[in-house]
């Protein structure tokens, strides 16, 4: 089941932050999600949109994702190109405690109950993360950069009818 989180929620959420950031350096991606990120005023401000949500396995939060249909500023300009110029959903801050469940492929089938495109970046050093957007049919499009400057992988998933 995924729903929206709130903010009582943020006590379980930041573990499973904490998890994934143990998990990606244990992966040799040290320099995504440095120090706090993401803190919990960024997860306050996806709550207050209502675009955080968590994937639950009865009682048990295993996951948690940002879901947007509002577009992305750093999507406007890419190195290559994406696919069509549809409206798109978005998905950042995904994470998960690891535990073997398909968290991603849920955020996907969640996103796709409501639109036919999905964008996603991620860190070059994210070797899970690139893993599982290829498995899941993702096409890379190009190269992003964040407001920070930082460049970011792109990719592109269109709903097959």
């Amino acid at each position: 089941m995924i729903r929206r989180a709130n903010k009582n929620d943020l006590i379980n959420i930041m573990p499973i932050y904490e998890a994934a950031k143990a998990m990606m350096r244990a992966d040799g991606n040290i320099d995504q999600w440095r120090e706090k990120y993401p803190d919990e005023e960024t997860l306050l401000a996806d709550i207050e949109r209502g675009e955080l949500y968590l994937a639950c396995a009865g009682d048990e939060i295993y996951g948690v994702f940002m879901l947007s249909f509002s577009g992305e500023d750093t999507y406007k300009e890419i190195q290559g190109a994406w696919l069509n110029d549809e409206p798109y959903a978005v998905i950042h801050r995904i994470a998960s405690l690891g535990k073997g469940r398909n968290l991603l492929k849920d955020a996907i089938d969640f996103a796709f109950a409501s639109i036919e495109n999905i964008r996603i970046d991620t860190h070059e050093d994210n070797n899970i993360m690139r893993s599982l957007l290829n498995k899941l049919g993702f096409t890379y499009t190009g190269i992003i950069h964040l407001k920070s400057g930082d460049e970011r992988r792109a990719y592109q998933l269109i709903k097959s009818k």
